[in-house]
Parts: C-alpha cells; sequence; structure tokens
C-alpha cells in the first residue's frame, strides 16, 4: 500500500516536470537539459514500477530498491516545489536587484536536479537486475 503512494508521487513529478510553470519560466540551458533528462529517467522507471511493487513482497532487494527510489523522489519533488515557489516569487518581485539572485537560485537547482537525475539514472540501472517487466 505504502508503495502505491510511490507510484503517486512519480506521476506528480512527472506532471509538474510537464507544467505550464515550468515552460512559462523561460526555462533555458542546462536546467531545461535536466528537466528533459529527469523526465526520460523517471518514465523508464515508471514502466517497471507496477511489476516491481508487486514482487517487493517475495524480494528484499526489490523492497530496497523502492525505498532508495521513495527517497530520492522526494528529494526531487522537494526541489521541484522550492523552483515552483521561488519562480512565482521572483515573477511578483522582478527587479534589476533580484535578477542576479534569480540566476544563482537557477545555477543552484540546476545542480541539484542534476545531482537528483545521477541518483536517479543510478537506481534505474539496478532495475535490470531484477527482470522487472514494463507496463505490467
Amino acid at each position: 500500500m505504502a508503495d502505491a503512494l510511490l507510484s503517486a508521487v512519480a506521476n506528480t513529478i512527472l506532471d509538474n516536470i510537464n507544467s505550464l510553470w515550468l515552460q512559462e519560466c523561460g526555462i533555458n540551458g542546462g536546467l531545461k537539459t535536466e528537466l528533459e533528462r529527469l523526465h526520460s529517467t523517471l518514465t523508464t522507471i515508471q514502466a517497471v514500477l507496477m511489476d516491481a511493487e508487486e514482487k517487493q513482497w517475495k524480494s528484499e532487494a526489490i523492497k530496497n530498491w523502492l525505498k532508495k527510489l521513495k527517497d530520492t523522489a522526494y528529494d526531487l519533488d522537494d526541489i521541484l516545489d522550492d523552483f515552483a515557489t521561488n519562480t512565482q516569487r521572483g515573477s511578483q518581485v522582478s527587479t534589476l536587484i533580484s535578477l542576479p539572485k534569480q540566476l544563482l537560485f537557477r545555477s543552484k537547482i540546476a545542480h541539484k536536479l542534476k545531482d537528483i537525475r545521477e541518483k536517479l539514472d543510478a537506481i534505474a540501472g539496478e532495475r535490470s537486475k531484477f527482470h522487472l517487466r514494463e507496463g505490467m
């Protein structure tokens, strides 16, 4: 039951990445690239998630894999929430003084997203050890 929540979190994260506020923010460069890579990795993981959730009861390794995935997904969700909050605040107070802060913030977010994506890539790579089926 708890891991069914993981599917919901993954869907929410994918929705956030695809959402209009990300597209409207004028995202470019490294941040946009990281979001595209994250989307690709998450859809790869999501394809086998249902099978993993079913097999976790028979395999401690899959249960641990799902826990790592869940922890990383929550970290990613927090980063995206922070980004959304800061972007909304930045659009309300758009001055020349806040512009350098916004650029610095976006740079930090891009680095955080890269770190999370690398963790997710490693987790996605581990899925092949479990012979999980796609789209059950």
